[in-house]
């Protein structure tokens, strides 16, 4: 994956995690992240995006990192 895409897929998790930051906490929000990953991410974004967890998370954000480490 090209690092445009893995840009692109980094800035839509976060954006998903910012929008679920209400909750009562940290992993609740990743929960919910990672459910919302589960049911509309096509497999390969959900395997693109784990990579790039995997290689260099350092532009996800606390809770898209642990909603990326919740998928399958």
């Amino acid at each position: 994956m090209g690092a445009d895409s893995a840009k692109k897929l980094v800035n839509m998790a976060n954006q998903i995690a910012i929008n679920n930051s209400h909750y009562s906490s940290d992993e609740a929000a990743a929960d919910v992240v990672a459910n919302h990953l589960k049911r509309f991410w096509a497999p390969a974004m959900r395997e693109a995006i784990k990579h790039y967890a995997e290689q260099d998370s350092t532009e996800l954000l606390p809770i898209t990192r642990l909603a990326v480490s919740r998928l399958p």
